[in-house]
Order: C-alpha cells, then sequence, then structure tokens
C-alpha cells in the first residue's frame, strides 16, 4: 500500500513538473493552501500575525493555518482561543526547520505558505505571494520586510528597511538562496526535496540551504516584491550583530560546503563585498595612522569608497528615517560591514582547516589499508 502511494506520488511530480514546462502561464486559482507558522517563544505578536492573514485570505476558499508549537510558549492555547487554527504541540525545544517540517505533514498537494510568528503581512501579501505558483510560473516564492516602520524601535527599523533594500534591489529570480520569513512552495517540490534540513540548529541557516537544493534541482524561485509584512521582533542593536554574526558564517559555511558563489546570496553582490572589503581598509588604515600619519588619508579615502558602495542604501535610510535614524544606521551598518569581514576570514580559515583535515584523514585510512593488504598478501 504504501508502495503504491509513494509510485503515485511520485508520478504526480512529474506530471506536475512537465505540465508547469509544457503550458507555462495555465492558471490554476483553487490549488489547497496551508499556511504554517512556526512558534517559539511567541507572545501577543502571534496574535497579530494571524489576525492580519485572516483579514487577508477572503480571497481564496480552500485553506487552513496550523501554528506549530515547537517550546516555551505556555500560554499559546490561550494567546489563540479566539482564532479557528489548527495547533500542533511538541514537548521538546526543537529548530525552526523541524517546526516547519511538522507543518506540512500530510499536505502532500498544494502551496506552502510560511509565515514567521512575528510577521504582520500586509493585506495583498498572500495574494501576491502565491500568485506566481497558481499561474505555474514557477514553484516557490519569497517576499519582503515592508517599508512601513511605524510604531518600532530603531533596531526594528534598521533591519526592516535593510532587508526591504537589499531584497528589492535585483531581478525576481533567485538562486541558491530563500527567505521563510514570508515565502510559500508547491508542496510537491517540498517533500520531493525532503523539506528543510533539520540537522540546522535553531533558525539559522536552513532556508538558505534549502534554496540551494532547490536551485541544484532545477527549481525556478521568484522574489515577489509586493507580497510585504511588518517585522516586530523586539531585538536591539547588539542582537543584530550577534545575529548577523551566527548568520554570516552559516551562510559562508552554507555556500562553501554546497559550491555555489558567495554571490548568490543577496547579501553578497558585489557592491556589499565592495564595502566589507572598504570597511576593513578604513580602520587597519586608521590603527596604523598613528606609525604613518599619511595612512589617516588612505582611512578617509577608504571610508569616502565604503559610503559609495552603500550609497544606495544610505540614501532609502535617509528617505524613510531622517537625518537622525541615518546618522545611527550609517554606524551600525559600518560596524556590521565590520562583522561580515570577520565571517568570512572565519568561514574560509574553518572551511580550509575542515577540508585538509579530512584529507589527511583519508590519506591516513588510505594508507592503513595499504599496509594492511601488503601484511595479508
Amino acid at each position: 500500500m504504501l508502495l503504491l502511494l509513494a509510485l503515485r506520488n511520485q508520478k504526480s511530480y512529474w506530471i506536475n513538473r512537465k505540465t508547469i514546462t509544457k503550458y507555462k502561464g495555465i492558471k490554476n486559482l483553487q490549488k489547497d493552501l496551508r499556511i504554517v507558522i512556526p512558534a517559539f517563544r511567541t507572545g501577543e505578536t502571534i496574535r497579530n500575525c494571524i489576525h492580519a492573514i485572516l483579514e487577508a485570505m477572503t480571497f481564496h476558499t480552500s485553506w487552513e493555518i496550523i501554528v506549530v508549537d515547537n517550546g516555551q510558549n505556555p500560554n499559546l492555547e490561550l494567546l489563540l482561543k479566539d482564532f479557528n487554527v489548527k495547533i500542533l504541540q511538541r514537548d521538546e525545544i526543537h529548530s525552526a526547520a523541524y517546526a516547519r517540517n511538522e507543518g506540512t505533514k500530510n499536505f502532500l498537494t498544494g502551496i506552502l505558505v510560511f509565515i514567521d510568528s512575528d510577521v504582520v503581512c500586509e493585506k495583498d501579501c498572500i495574494r501576491n505571494l502565491i500568485k506566481p505558483l497558481q499561474e505555474n510560473l514557477c514553484d516557490a516564492t519569497i517576499g519582503n520586510y515592508s517599508k512601513n516602520i511605524k510604531g518600532l524601535s530603531f533596531s526594528q527599523k534598521y533591519k526592516q528597511i535593510y532587508i526591504n533594500h537589499i531584497y528589492s534591489r535585483d531581478g525576481s529570480h533567485i538562486k541558491n538562496d530563500f527567505w521563510t520569513a514570508i515565502c510559500c512552495v508547491d508542496a510537491i517540490v517540498f517533500h520531493k526535496l525532503g523539506g528543510f534540513n533539520t540537522n540546522f540548529k535553531g533558525a539559522n541557516g536552513e532556508d538558505q540551504e534549502f534554496g540551494i537544493r532547490l536551485t541544484q534541482k532545477g527549481f525556478t524561485v521568484l522574489s515577489v516584491k509586493n507580497a510585504n509584512g511588518q517585522h516586530l521582533n523586539p531585538y536591539g542593536v547588539l542582537n543584530i550583530m550577534k545575529n548577523d554574526l551566527k548568520k554570516g558564517l552559516t551562510a559562508v559555511h552554507n555556500s562553501l560546503e554546497n559550491n555555489v558563489p558567495l554571490s548568490d546570496n543577496r547579501h553578497s553582490k558585489m557592491r556589499d563585498i565592495l564595502a566589507v572589503f572598504f570597511s576593513i581598509i578604513t580602520i587597519v588604515f586608521l590603527l596604523f595612522s598613528t606609525i604613518n600619519e599619511h595612512l589617516l588619508f588612505g582611512s578617509l579615502l577608504a571610508l569616502v569608497m565604503w559610503h559609495l558602495c552603500r550609497i544606495s542604501l544610505c540614501r532609502t535610510f535617509f528617505q524613510i528615517g531622517g537625518l537622525i535614524f541615518f546618522t545611527k544606521s550609517l554606524i551600525l551598518m559600518f560596524c556590521l560591514d565590520l562583522i561580515r569581514f570577520t565571517c568570512v576570514v572565519i568561514g574560509f580559515a574553518k572551511h580550509k582547516l575542515t577540508t585538509l583535515l579530512t584529507n589527511d584523514t583519508l590519506n591516513h585510512i588510505q594508507f592503513q589499508y595499504n599496509n594492511d593488504t601488503k601484511i595479508d598478501a
């Protein structure tokens, strides 16, 4: 019975891919929809998240919301008692990948939508997010944070505007990357790939790795620029720095481990790489200017070059947040570029060391095997 079911799913997968290729543009607006929300130490924000989804879902008839309680949410049922949602409770704390995978079980065809519990979707967010899949134009889509920064702290404003700018500046086709705060994927494709990799701890890197597998298997990911939501995570400046360090190290590891260009990551385009380079040059020249005063001019020149690399983002900060916000954002962005340089250096060094140790181990095993073979002979 299980074998027949597996064969049927395999057959339906290839039929689906063939249909997409041959009849691209044919609409299927009635695909079933499941919205999965992983909840970890969530508070009132999840009520805002679900309320926004319910208000937005009047355009679709066949859909459901699954909230996966993956630890430390003692009041979750009380918080959600007014909403018609299904809660999957788990006693142990698992990764975000595990929580999302749990929410996809028994949903084999249709569209899977993933929304973080601290994201409040705009009215047309989900409609715009799933539209390319309904029209069979792609296999997965990702959204973006909105420019609505009303009521947010400085750190929240910075992160939201930064992500919005980075994710809006390039073309719509995404390679070797993904973003699970606001996204959707064809259920058949998702299960074909085995879902998110649960070896990743917490919420760190599993989305990018999933995007790499999507690209390697020939699936198409589109960035939908009008599928936006407000991010209500209450983090501070130190949280942003710590998070960027952690995710930066994982991003470098994922790229090197899977042999994909760092530039495929939307945070690592050429202008970003140059900005990181000029940020560290600024600091190095400034430190050595005590020995050679001419290096102070070099430090100032490097700082100007850094600013030019970030000019578009700086303009966005000023236009949306004003002069004070722009000034504070400039300082934070420079510090974060220094952190990104640290991530690249540590990431490459760690990967090189791991490769050398692996090669030495393999050579030792081969040498030992050859000796044992000679003895037996």
